[in-house]
């Protein structure tokens, strides 16, 4: 479509008081057929970005970046895995770390850093899912797919952001460090067991 059709389908749209996708079918542009799913997938999609209740300590509300990470991180890992978890609404300012650890930050308008701390199962698991199973990983590998799972999680919750014109910048991953003030999610998982931290981060 040109420059002028989209005008014509816009001011049919307006005139009417169609929607958008009737004016388009009426004008010819799009088949009655195709407008349903066009719509669906695009409800889905959104959907992506839509937040859930999500309970944060006070120290972290209003923080998007934040909210985005603990709606997300279950719809995700249950995207790339077999596992399914929920988060705990309740949080802790300390944690008894599980052996596998990662930490990724985002830096700007809604800097969070986001650590996850997981046992092996947990970690083998995500390691299915995400790269398939290889024969006797190590400890690094597994501590890096932690740190390459918050990368899927933080570039959903920086593709987010952006919607709301909120600019930030991804860091490098920390492996084997938790973050000292952070508040710990504990994860409810069907395999293994994890926790999730985030920490308010400066710049």
């Amino acid at each position: 479509m040109n420059v002028e059709q989209v005008e014509k389908v816009l001011r049919e749209q307006q005139s009417r008081r169609l929607r958008v996708g009737e004016a388009l079918v009426e004008l010819g542009h799009l088949e009655a057929d195709s407008l349903e799913g066009l719509l669906t997938k695009f409800h889905a999609e959104q959907s992506r970005y839509e937040l859930g209740k999500v309970s944060l300590p006070a120290a972290l509300q209003g923080n998007l970046a934040a909210e985005y990470v603990v709606d997300f991180f279950p719809k995700l890992i249950e995207q790339v895995s077999k596992i399914r978890l929920k988060v705990s609404p309740d949080s802790s300012t300390s944690v008894e770390p599980f052996s596998m650890i990662a930490s990724l930050a985002i830096y700007g308008g809604a800097g969070v850093r986001v650590s996850l701390t997981s046992d092996e199962a947990f970690a083998l698991a995500l390691l299915a899912g995400v790269a398939g199973a290889l024969p006797d990983p190590d400890h690094e590998t597994l501590q890096s797919v932690l740190a390459e799972f918050l990368n899927i999680v933080l570039g959903n919750a920086i593709a987010a952001l952006e919607r709301h014109s909120i600019s930030v910048e991804l860091d490098t991953p920390d492996l084997g460090v938790v973050a000292e003030s952070s508040y710990w999610f504990e994860l409810i998982s069907t395999v293994g067991k994890a926790t999730l931290g985030l920490e308010l981060v400066e710049g």
